[in-house]
């Protein structure tokens, strides 16, 4: 099975790339709306804009009109065919009633694997590590044996979603010495094939596991130099308010966290890459996924409380089929500093993931 779209009638990856912006999900219906309806696509195509039509319009909370585009589809395309079960899976999800989307995201890799897509097989498989209650360990590992095989990078990055997800299911059952190492592998795919957006959020989750371990020196020396990277993210403040939480040095507020730990020797040990490229805070990163994702793109099960982070909207050279989630969630609020309160998850912390 080959990364990209085996066949030449369907839509470039770039494409999508550049119509969506995950951040504002109303201007990606206005976006779609007008490529899906643009001749110069071949009909096939404008089949896959629609479906991201749809998507968006789930995004803004029009789940019955996301249906109805859905349903106003007509292709014998596998490929198309694997969107339109992909996406009306994610409403389902975004409705909250992820039980419903299993079959529709089974039906979507199956359908992708079909087509010859691993992208979108990836895709369909690491939202039914979200969504299918009790399977998640075998989800993700299945969609880790599709990218070790993965030719492209912009496949290969899957593999940052789907060991940042593993990770917090298993952080969230009680297994934290466990979810570690895939915190740390999700990472290891972000500085290898990932986004810097990606990289940033990959290390947010390794501190907040090891706050978890009770490695508290090692968890703040990360979010000292996160803060640094990003002074006003607020999730990251928090995380040091909880760790500092207790001591007589305690910020009053959580900014004061951040700006403390900033004025401090925070700089040693900073990411190298560039901040435009990861601008934000942890709300609006987790993207696609994908996204990632995040995530992303990405929406989320709410019986895991599981967490993606995805592929950043950036253009890419390569081209392949593509999707991504996008939670709906709102940001959870400031914590008081000393409370211990900081958001438990990134899950918590997000409003948005994307591929």
């Amino acid at each position: 099975m080959s990364d990209l779209n085996s066949s030449p009638k369907t839509i470039d990856q770039t494409v999508l790339d550049q119509l969506w912006n995950f951040s504002d999900p109303q201007l990606s219906v206005e976006r779609f709306r007008m490529a899906s309806d643009d001749l110069e696509y071949s009909e096939e195509a404008r089949a896959e804009l629609a479906t991201q039509l749809a998507r968006a319009l789930g995004l803004t909370g029009e789940y019955d009109d996301g249906d109805a585009v859905l349903n106003a589809i007509q292709s014998d395309s596998p490929i198309v065919a694997a969107r339109i079960a992909l996406e009306r899976g994610r409403l389902r999800v975004a409705e909250g009633v992820p039980e419903e989307a299993v079959p529709l995201f089974t039906k979507a890799a199956r359908d992708a694997v079909a087509g010859g897509v691993t992208f979108l097989a990836l895709d369909a498989v690491h939202m039914l590590a979200l969504t299918d209650a009790g399977q998640e360990e075998q989800w993700a590992a299945d969609g880790l044996e599709l990218v070790a095989s993965a030719g492209q990078a912009r496949t290969q990055r899957w593999g940052v979603a789907l060991h940042n997800n593993l990770a917090w299911y298993l952080h969230d059952n009680g297994r934290a010495e466990e979810a570690l190492p895939h915190f740390e592998r999700a990472l290891d795919f972000a500085t290898s094939v990932g986004t810097a957006e990606q990289r940033f959020l990959a290390r947010w989750a390794i501190a907040r596991c090891l706050r978890t371990l009770g490695r508290t020196e090692e968890a703040l020396q990360l979010q000292r130099a996160l803060a640094a990277q990003r002074p006003d993210d607020r999730y990251v403040a928090a995380e040091i308010a909880a760790l500092v939480a207790g001591s007589e040095e305690a910020p009053e507020t959580v900014s004061e966290a951040a700006q403390e730990d900033v004025s401090e020797d925070a700089q040693e040990g900073v990411p190298e890459e560039a901040p435009e490229e990861a601008s934000g805070d942890v709300s609006q990163a987790m993207t696609d996924v994908e996204p990632d994702e995040v995530s992303d793109d990405a929406t989320e099960s709410e019986s895991t409380n599981a967490t993606e982070i995805e592929s950043e909207t950036e253009t890419e050279t390569e081209t392949e089929a593509t999707s991504e989630s996008v939670s709906g969630e709102e940001p959870a609020p400031e914590p008081e500093p000393g409370s211990g309160d900081a958001p438990k998850t990134v899950s918590e912390a997000k409003s948005t993931i994307e591929e």
